[in-house]
């Protein structure tokens, strides 16, 4: 091999490594911009949840499943989490949403 091939072939390589870190850069934007996207729904339906239970102070948390799955739906869907998504999350969602509805409560009650 002359210098003028080693050359090429350095030339290549280092273009080669720039796209890929490149391309490591992206993917971590759009990791992080999925992760605050996620983390913005989920304070969203906490809060949907939050004014809920202090709107209602009599909140009975031995509401049956289907109420709970149908309130906990709705909030999915004004957290804008798509349909596939509030299905994928339903179940997590409506244990979520009983155990913020039961911190609401407690902490309201300790302020009266």
């Amino acid at each position: 091999m002359d210098l003028e091939t080693v050359l090429q072939w350095s030339e290549v390589a280092g273009n080669v490594i720039a796209v890929a870190s490149s391309l490591g850069v992206v993917a971590a934007i759009v990791y992080a911009a999925r992760a605050f996207w996620d983390r913005r729904r989920w304070r969203t339906l906490a809060s949907l949840v939050e004014e809920w239970a202090e709107k209602d102070f009599r909140v009975d948390l031995d509401l049956p499943d289907d109420q709970w799955r149908m309130f906990t739906a709705s909030w999915l869907a004004e957290s804008e989490f798509s349909p596939s998504e509030s299905i994928k999350y339903l179940e997590f969602a409506v244990l979520f949403a009983r155990a913020r509805t039961d911190f609401v409560l407690q902490r309201l009650a300790k302020d009266i």
